[in-house]
């Protein structure tokens, strides 16, 4: 049975409560993210325990013991503990009696193995007590400590997990890039499962969707599992397509978001994955530049904004460009403002008015064609050719 040395990765405040609910009967452990990172000696963010206590319950002896408890989501049992620095969420046993797919109506109760069958994969279904002792009731050690790394499997059947919530499909593909190295093939009853349960995610909230993809685009292997994802139609569903994303290099999610939906509808994206303002401008001025960029490889044409915009970063759009195009042809060129002013022109005989505007304009696009190395000595000889 494999055990936790708790006082080296979980804090005081921590330990200390976990004591306190497990007085008077009850019993409560950690449970999930948190067991399993620190199984494999990840330093664990998220807290969580599971617990016999009814939430009502949970709340009034947070109270006793003089720690602010938010009823965070009393109908599903959880309870969240403020601590100094964290919060540790804690939530009844429970059994899932009816879901939709996306909301599920819950059963409290003290059966620990209950409760680990409605979790949603085995190395998420595992339990810690006060002292240390892991609980393992889903094979979840033997999957967690696979032979060349972790194997990500849904707990019992996978469809009727990912009926209780279609969310599990995007999980199941984050949760593969981050802990199952690419040399292990994907278990192919899950994929079965989650092909089976696209349509579903249409049941989903944008706000879900999105916070879930922001997570996995941010990990830096994620190119296998795209593949897959494509294959099954998920991609597509989602309104998004490969486009050699597993090209790119950066992790930046919204360069990734760019790569992923070129040649697609993005405002339909920005809408259903209900994106912000900001994020939305955003992947609408990286595919701008990227149709400017597309249609003149060596950039030496593009628009004096698309070097300008700090939102852009030209090495992140070479990068993109890279990606979509398979090419290495565009140089890193930071931006650099034009030498040259209006005032310089004044003071150098130019007339006001218009004219002197399409000669700034003349002389910028000098500028850009070459890479912002002109001197204003040359271009104001260029500028003062049309005199």
């Amino acid at each position: 049975m494999a055990h936790l040395s708790l006082s080296l990765l979980f804090s005081p405040p921590v330990l200390a409560l976990l004591k306190e609910l497990n007085t008077e009967g009850a019993q409560t452990r950690l449970v999930g993210g948190c067991v399993r990172d620190a199984l494999l000696g990840i330093a664990p963010t998220d807290i969580d325990f599971a617990t016999t206590i009814p939430p009502e319950a949970t709340l009034s002896r947070l109270k006793t013991l003089e720690i602010k408890g938010i009823p965070t989501g009393l109908a599903h049992g959880t309870v969240t503990a403020a601590l100094p620095g964290e919060a540790v969420e804690i939530t009844t046993l429970r059994t899932d009696m009816t879901t939709d797919g996306r909301h599920a109506k819950v059963f409290f109760g003290t059966d620990w193995r209950a409760d680990a069958a409605r979790r949603d994969f085995t190395i998420n279904a595992l339990y810690a007590d006060a002292h240390g002792t892991v609980f393992d009731f889903f094979h979840g050690l033997e999957d967690l400590y696979y032979p060349g790394g972790a194997l990500v499997r849904f707990v019992g059947d996978a469809k009727t997990r990912i009926e209780e919530d279609y969310l599990r499909i995007l999980r199941f593909f984050r949760f593969s890039a981050r802990f199952q190295p690419t040399g292990l093939a994907l278990d192919p009853d899950a994929v079965a499962a989650c092909q089976y349960g696209v349509p579903g995610l249409g049941r989903l909230s944008g706000e879900r969707i999105q916070h879930e993809m922001k997570k996995f685009l941010v990990l830096p292997n994620i190119g296998r599992c795209l593949e897959v994802m494509e294959a099954i139609g998920l991609l597509a569903e989602l309104g998004l397509r490969q486009n050699n994303c597993s090209r790119l290099e950066s992790t930046e999610p919204m360069l990734r978001l760019a790569c992923l939906s070129w040649g697609g509808d993005i405002a339909w994206l920005s809408a259903r994955w209900k994106l912000s303002r900001a994020d939305s401008k955003l992947l609408q001025r990286y595919h701008q530049a990227m149709t400017t960029l597309g249609s003149t490889p060596t950039a030496r044409h593009s628009a004096a904004t698309v070097f300008a915009d700090p939102d852009l970063q030209w090495a992140n759009l070479k990068a993109l460009h890279h990606a979509l195009y398979n090419t290495k042809n565009l140089p890193y060129v930071p931006y650099k403002p034009l030498p040259l002013s209006a005032s310089v022109l004044l003071k150098n005989g130019f007339p006001p008015g218009k004219a002197m505007g399409l000669r700034l304009k003349k002389a910028a696009d000098h500028w850009i064609d070459s890479l912002f190395t002109a001197t204003p000595e040359a271009l104001l000889h260029l500028v003062k050719g049309d005199m």
